[in-house]
């Protein structure tokens, strides 16, 4: 069976109401939120004097998430959740790199977009501790996400104030290449965050996801008698904020309250 086919049964399984533990019933629920990777930053690196300098911008960029998870009572207050989610995510960066070195040119500046899109799907499996605070219930919970990567893509336009034209490329960072060893296709994330329910049925979820990722670039170095390997690894953004609101398919029973 190949694997399009065990994500359809895996999806249909958590659609179908089931008995779990204890006799719970497993409660399927919708989910669809945004996801991005960090807070924008800046950074300015001064190469050989104030007027010869780097400045890098780099922003998350925000992308959407849908999935369906279901859960089950372990005690009153232990929960755990798991399910399928497929996201978008990765960064935006910008680059302004200025040089004043007369003997090359007079006034040079070199612009450098960079946009890295990574689409996945996950599988998050968390344990949840619910709180009684005046009936709203709300839970904090933390657990493992397992990610398989289905593509990451790096499209980068680079522009020079000599040239008349833009140089634009597209990366496939999965292609096969030599001296090149890619990112891995599978990685695991450290889930943590809290979740509060608003109504009987809706819940807002807020988490950050904490995983690393990296391709490595192998360049080599020519010795006195032979050359020697150099291995270059450039990180990719891995880690993750997520806000998502779950809708469960089932409705809840009231509990009767006892003579």
């Amino acid at each position: 069976m190949n694997i399009k086919g065990k994500f359809i049964i895996f999806f249909v399984a958590i659609i179908i109401p089931t008995y779990g533990i204890s006799q719970n019933v497993l409660i399927p629920s919708v989910e669809v939120g945004l996801s991005f990777s960090q807070f924008p930053s800046k950074n300015t690196v001064v190469t050989w004097q104030i007027s010869d300098s780097t400045v890098t911008k780099t922003n998350p960029l925000i992308g959407p998430l849908i999935g369906i998870s279901t859960k089950f009572h372990l005690t009153e207050c232990f929960k755990i959740n798991f399910g399928f989610i497929y996201q978008l995510t990765g960064t935006k960066t910008y680059s302004y790199s200025q040089s004043t070195a007369s003997n090359i040119y007079p006034v040079s500046f070199f612009k450098d977009w960079l946009d890295l899109k990574i689409h996945k799907v996950c599988i998050p499996i968390v344990l949840g501790f619910e709180f009684n605070y005046n009936k709203i219930r709300p839970m904090i919970f933390v657990g493992t996400k397992p990610n398989f990567i289905i593509s990451t893509t790096l499209h980068e336009k680079s522009f020079h104030s000599q040239w008349t034209e833009p140089i634009k490329t597209t990366t496939n960072l999965f292609s096969k290449k030599v001296d090149y060893q890619p990112p891995k296709r599978i990685i695991n994330q450290l889930s943590f965050g809290f979740m509060i329910p608003i109504g009987q049925n809706l819940k807002v979820s807020l988490s950050y996801n904490l995983g690393h990722n990296y391709y490595t670039n192998t360049y080599w170095v020519r010795g006195n008698y032979s050359r020697v390997p150099y291995d270059v690894k450039t990180s990719i953004k891995s880690s993750d904020y997520i806000l998502s609101i779950q809708y469960d398919l089932i409705k809840h029973e009231k509990k009767k309250s006892s003579p």
